[in-house]
């Protein structure tokens, strides 16, 4: 198959690539090599204990929903956590709006986790007063202290908007002004429109990220996963694969092999590591780079840790023409890019790591990078079959393993193979693919482009076949397997083509090394016969009939030349 040197593969966008990314929940189990430590990691719950959360839904009072879901966060984390609990609005009623609108509390200060204490302080709330969110978001801010290196973040639930007058996107925007690293992670628990976007407002300042919850169970599932996200920061993690580094550029690429690998610095967002591979016809090489459970954040020769994780990879062609790449924003989130090499093409490929989606969102150096060059070749040949006669692959009688490549609905790819052929045996083809939504076809032709024969599979996944294939005379023949896509589904797909032969000669020699190869070889009778004898062209037994035959010709004619002699030494004697 031949339509360009190579073409990208099929990859779907990362998480919120069309938008602000969105910051892992989940832990990134990695087979590691290389233990890391790691900063130590603070999750602080900002609760809404307000008025409003007496409101019911689903069969009880959303503060006791916040209630349970705070045992259930609680009750989940690890002994060595350190969590901070805040309350807003539970200790005065609405009004007077000015006092209420200062009510907020840290009830539990960083420490070690004390899991009784930490339930009796929620249990002990009462849902009375107005919504102070900006208020307590610059308190909350305050209860971390001189944060250093360790890694801090806020989970701020609410049922409402701010009703005290303030901007708490605003106070949020302002920590990465004020150079403060802390991310706010919000939960909306059963809000309207105008709430639901103001509190996604605090959370994209920080890079943190929005949860909807409706109800007591979405309430529980989010609480807990935003703060195990954020404590995971504070376990041991583990780097994957050799260390390396790459060149600047295209001229300084540094050559790479399959295996897996993470680079020996953390990366600056628009900044690239670029490697090289080279990619044989019928290669399939896959680059993917999957984002760290952890992001960083590097200013000038410093870094910090932080929740943004970020991946990104490209391939480039032989001209340096980009074929794929992707970026990807979550932690566990895997970014790929790759090319199929076709027939006619090959070369030195290249490879980038690296991002510029996010401008202060770095690559951290733990993120691991797989190279893999996957064998698609045609027929056992070590290449891919190209679309011509002159690309074809020569086969023989038996099964082989080949692949075709449809790149769109209803299109068509092709590979052409070839054999030699007598005309005194029988053919048969038979092309059974491997996927189930595409349809076959095959097309002989002859080494003067006519065709000799052809057939299409019945239905998508259904084996083609051609049988009592005879050709005209000796010579080569040509087989065009082509497929195409019976669905939206693309990509590659393999195939088993069966050639069968029976009776007929030997074919007639390939090349002219292979005629020398027959030259003086035994006949049966292990004599030595000159291939240049004229006495060849008498076909089988039709040289012995010959000479039998001229034998008894000349004696006849002797015999008859005898009794002339005689009757004429006769007549000629005395009278």
């Amino acid at each position: 198959m031949r339509d360009a040197v190579s073409r990208p593969e099929v990859f779907s966008c990362g998480t919120s690539c069309g938008g602000r990314p969105a910051v892992g929940v989940g832990a990134l189990l990695l087979l590691g090599l290389v233990a890391a430590p790691a900063p130590a990691a603070r999750v602080e719950i900002v609760l809404d204990a307000s008025g409003s959360m007496r409101a019911a839904v689903g069969g009880t009072s959303k503060m006791e929903a916040a209630k349970q879901a705070v045992r259930t966060t609680v009750e989940a984390l690890d002994a060595s956590s350190v969590v901070a609990l805040r309350l807003y609005g539970h200790r005065l009623p609405s009004e007077p709006k000015d006092p209420s609108c200062s009510d907020t509390e840290l009830v539990i200060p960083f420490g070690p986790l004390d899991r009784a204490r930490f339930i009796a302080a929620v249990d002990a709330a009462r849902p009375l007063g107005q919504t102070p969110l900006a208020h307590s978001l610059q308190l909350a801010a305050a209860d971390f202290g001189d944060l250093g290196d360790e890694l801090a973040a806020v989970i701020l639930v609410s049922d409402g908007e701010e009703s005290c007058g303030g901007d708490p996107a605003a106070v949020a925007c302002a920590f990465a002004e004020r150079g403060l690293e802390l991310t706010v992670h919000t939960v909306g628990f059963d809000v309207d429109a105008a709430a639901r976007a103001q509190l996604q407002a605090i959370a994209q300042c920080t890079g943190g990220e929005y949860r909807d919850a409706t109800d007591a169970g979405e309430l529980a599932d989010s609480l807990r996963q935003l703060t195990q996200a954020g404590l995971l920061l504070d376990k041991e993690r583990e780097t994957v694969g050799q260390e390396i580094r790459g060149g600047n550029g295209f001229d300084s690429a540094v050559p790479i092999a399959p295996g897996t690998y993470h680079l020996d610095h953390h990366q600056r967002p628009n900044e690239y590591d670029y490697f090289s591979i080279d990619v044989t016809p019928g290669w399939v090489l896959r680059v993917t780079q999957v984002a760290y459970e952890v992001g960083v954040r590097i200013e000038g020769d410093t870094f910090r840790e932080n929740t943004n994780p970020t991946a990104g990879v490209w391939v480039y062609a032989p001209d340096r023409r980009k074929v794929s790449g992707q970026d990807s924003y979550a932690a566990g989130s895997q970014a790929a890019a790759g090319a199929t090499v076709l027939a006619g093409g090959g070369g030195r490929y290249y490879i980038s790591v690296g991002q510029s989606t996010w401008s202060g969102w770095g690559i951290h150096k733990g993120s691991p990078i797989t190279v893999e060059l996957i064998d698609q070749t045609d027929a056992e040949s070590g290449t891919d079959a190209g679309d011509t006669d002159r690309e074809a692959v020569t086969i023989t009688p038996g099964e082989h393993r080949a692949w075709l490549h449809p790149r769109s609905y209803g299109a068509t790819d092709k590979d052409v193979f070839s054999f030699a052929a007598q005309p005194s045996a029988t053919y048969g083809l038979r092309v059974r693919p491997d996927e189930q939504q595409h349809i076959v076809s095959l097309v002989v032709t002859d080494e003067d482009g006519v065709r000799v024969a052809s057939s299409k599979a019945p239905n998508a996944g259904a084996a083609v076949r051609l049988e009592e294939l005879r050709p005209p005379r000796a010579g080569r023949l040509f087989v065009a397997v082509g497929a195409s896509s019976s669905s939206q589904r693309l990509g590659a797909t393999s195939y088993t083509l069966e050639l069968t032969s029976q009776g007929g000669a030997a074919a007639a020699p390939e090349s002219a090394e292979e005629a020398v190869q027959t030259e003086g070889e035994t006949t049966p009778e292990g004599e030595q016969r000159d291939p240049t004898s004229p006495l060849d062209v008498f076909p089988g037994g039709m040289l012995t009939c010959g000479a039998a035959l001229i034998f008894a010709l000349l004696l006849g004619l002797a015999l008859v030349v005898g009794v002339v002699l005689v009757i004429r030494r006769r007549s000629s004697g005395p009278r």
